[in-house]
């Protein structure tokens, strides 16, 4: 399932909010001032504390909670190299959508990353108390705050629901929230609408072309046919205690389970125009959503539960841009 950041941040809008709610026996501007001297020292001026529970005490003030350390484990702590090009071509995973999206995350809570450009920091992957997600949505996953620390001071931080959504912001609101750009609009204003070599390929010649590239092995071109938002997602598919994202494709997906795939019919399928279920909630909309059944002969290069042979699957392609190619969206 691909996830849209830009989906279901009004669910935790209302968590933590009472940190934030006014004295009844306090001038509010006492209590204003009260709470940026809170922050103004968690940020990095009181240098005594170590980064973890300067980490710990920023996210208090922002309503959030570390979950126990018997329950999750001690806080993982990584050095990271924040990229100095955040540029996304065609192939590799998009590392820089991901740091574009994270410092706009960041900026909605006064932090930023453009200042941080290939330069090393501290990322600090801090599991969350709170649950703020349906039940269906958050399942086993954990609710995970990554806060970015260079020189004692915070420089980033936003929300990830472990291993398939970055963001919302530590505010709960999401990129449309932000911007007031919705998902598409906001990849053009960044220029990172994706492929526009493939801007001429039908949807039938990009699904023809994600399983000729799987079949050759080329994941480069294979990552190449996925919309910005599922390669976003391929990204997240790590251990978060080990890595912020990873940059190769996980070990679940087509791209790594399918050593030959012969593409036998390729046909639209019936019913309702089809949305991811998370999508439908979601502030930003595609331009353009079309689902097919694509019957495969595959053989697997892993073993798997069903056998070599013909496999009918549903695939979704979505053109993310009016100006973009189309990418497949939840193969």
């Amino acid at each position: 399932m691909s996830i849209n950041p830009f989906s279901l941040a009004p669910s935790i809008r209302t968590i933590g909010s009472g940190v934030h709610r006014r004295s009844r026996r306090l001038p509010h501007w006492t209590t204003t001032i009260s709470s940026i001297l809170v922050i103004f020292a968690v940020l990095g001026c009181n240098r005594t504390m170590t980064d973890e529970t300067m980490v710990t005490k920023y996210l208090k003030t922002m309503g959030w909670t570390a979950e126990a350390a018997e329950d999750s484990g001690p806080i993982a702590k990584l050095p990271v190299d924040i990229p100095a090009d955040w540029t996304v071509g065609q192939g590799p995973l998009p590392i820089g959508l991901y740091w574009s999206v994270a410092d706009t995350l960041s900026k909605d809570v006064g932090l930023g990353l453009e200042a941080y450009r290939g330069k090393e920091v501290v990322a600090f992957v801090v599991p969350l108390a709170q649950r703020p997600w349906p039940e269906w949505v958050q399942g086993q996953r954990k609710n995970l705050a990554i806060i970015l620390v260079k020189d004692h001071h915070v420089v980033g931080a936003w929300l990830e629901l472990e291993g398939i959504l970055l963001g919302p912001s530590l505010k709960g609101r999401n990129l449309t929230d932000i911007t007031g750009l919705d998902w598409g609009e906001w990849l053009l204003a960044n220029g990172l609408a994706g492929a526009p070599s493939r801007s001429q390929e039908t949807p039938e010649e990009t699904i023809r072309g994600y399983f000729a590239a799987l079949t050759r092995a080329d994941v480069e071109q294979a990552v190449a046919r996925l919309t910005a938002r599922n390669a976003l997602e391929e990204l997240l598919q790590r251990d978060a205690t080990s890595a912020l994202y990873t940059t190769v494709p996980h070990a679940t997906s087509l791209e790594e389970t399918i050593a030959s795939a012969s593409v036998k019919s390729i046909a639209p399928a019936e019913g309702e125009a089809y949305r991811p279920a998370l999508e439908r909630l979601a502030a930003g909309k595609p331009a353009e959503t079309r689902r097919y059944e694509v019957l495969l002969d595959v053989t697997w290069r892993v073993q798997m539960p069903v056998p070599n042979g013909p496999h009918e699957i549903t695939m979704t392609l979505v053109m993310e841009t009016a100006d973009s190619s189309w990418g497949i969206d939840d193969p």
